[in-house]
This record gives structure tokens, sequence and C-alpha cells, in this order.
């Protein structure tokens, strides 16, 4: 009788824990103990700092306690008043100071608070050395808009580096084919960031741009020297 009741207990064990496994978080056990998984069809997912949404989305923790999100399809990532958005996404960061995103394929990048607008192949982030690249193909070009008091001003190049000085001064450095344009801002300019509560993983969150100095190697007819905007 005892062994019946304890083939019973073991079955039933046996049988809760197959139910645990179908219904919880995937693990793989090919990588860290804490690595969790997660996929969804279009869905949004907040993650600390992060509204996340794709088509594919992974979550996991590495042993050094960095965090690693992989976003492919759609990817969208919104952070305080900033706003990204490629077709894959990747966001390995312990705090705000080691943040680094890079985005591939269809990179775009808004920011409300500087009004700032940005479309590129590529782009990476690097909050610590408060560094932004943009890069295209091989003859494409990337674009950097800014609209301030009624006024717009474009910058288009094959690659642009952003590096911010101080926390009111970026500089900018557009290269190869650089052109600027400046016209009057119309609507379509304002950049609308859904409303989130600021957040100091935001890479433009402790910038308040007073001042934007621009230099590059290579000026075009459109841009032939270095000039600073206040």
């Amino acid at each position: 009788m005892l062994i019946r009741l304890l083939a019973v207990v073991i079955c039933l064990i046996e049988i809760h824990s197959i139910c645990l496994a179908e219904t919880s978080v995937p693990v793989r056990r090919d990588k860290p103990k804490n690595y969790a998984a997660l996929s969804a069809e279009n869905k949004t997912i907040e993650f600390g700092p992060f509204i996340l949404k794709a088509e594919e989305l992974k979550i996991w923790v590495s042993r050094d306690e960095q965090n690693m999100i992989s976003l492919k399809g759609d990817a969208r990532v919104l952070c305080g008043k900033t706003r990204l958005m490629a077709e894959t996404i990747e966001l390995v960061y312990k705090d705000e100071h080691d943040l680094r995103i890079d985005l591939k394929g269809n990179a775009k990048i808004e920011n409300e608070r500087d009004q700032l607008r940005m479309s590129a192949q590529n782009a990476s982030l690097e909050y610590g050395r408060q560094f932004l690249s943009l890069t295209s193909r091989e003859h494409g070009t990337v674009s950097l808009i800014r609209t301030q008091n009624q006024q717009t001003t474009e910058i288009t190049a094959t690659h642009i580096l952003m590096k911010y000085k101080d926390l009111q001064t970026m500089l900018i450095q557009p290269d190869e084919n650089v052109k600027i344009i400046e016209r009057q801002a119309t609507l379509k300019d304002t950049v609308r960031v859904e409303t989130t509560e600021p957040s100091q993983f935001d890479f433009f969150n402790q910038i308040a741009i007073a001042q934007i100095k621009l230099f590059s190697h290579d000026w075009g007819v459109e841009a032939r020297k270095p000039y600073v905007r206040n």
C-alpha cells in the first residue's frame, strides 16, 4: 500500500512539473542560469526603464549581471521622451552609464524634448561616452533634423557622429556629401512621443541643448565651413 501511495505521489509531482514547464517562460540550457526569453507577436512589454515592442523579443541576464535585450521585426523602444525604431534593436546595460543600443535596418530616432529626428540604415548609442553614430549603406545618406524657434535645420551626409561636449552643447560631425538646409518649420516637423515619465536611461534626458556646433573634414557645396548655432 505504501509503495502504491508513493508511486501516485511521484506521478503527481511529474505531472505538475510538466504543466509548469509548458506555462512558464522558456529557459535555454546553453545560456547563463538567469536567462529568460520572452516571445510575442507585435506585443508591448515593459522591462525596467524601457517599453519594448517587436515581432520577436528576447530578454536575458548574463553572468556578469548585464541585461541583454534583442528585438527583431518592426522593433520599437520607448524610453523617457525618446523613441527608437528599426528592423532589429539590441540593448546591453547594467546601469545607464554603460548602456549601449544598436539599431540595424531603417533606423529612426526621435526625441521630443530637443525636437530631434534622425534616420539612417544603422545607428549606435553609447550613454557613458555620450556618443551617437548614424551610418548608411554604400552611396547612401543619413539625416538629422532639428526644429527650434519655428526653424528647421536638416543635415544630410554619408554618416554623422554626435557627441555631447557638455550639458548644453552638442557636437555634430557630418562627413562625406554633406548638405545643410534651413527652412521654415511646419507641423510635420514637430516630434511627439508617447507620454512617459522622464528616465535616467534616456540618452537625451540630461542634455538641454542650447548650442549646436558642426564640424566636418569634407564640407559639401551647401556647407562649406563650420558654424555655430545658438
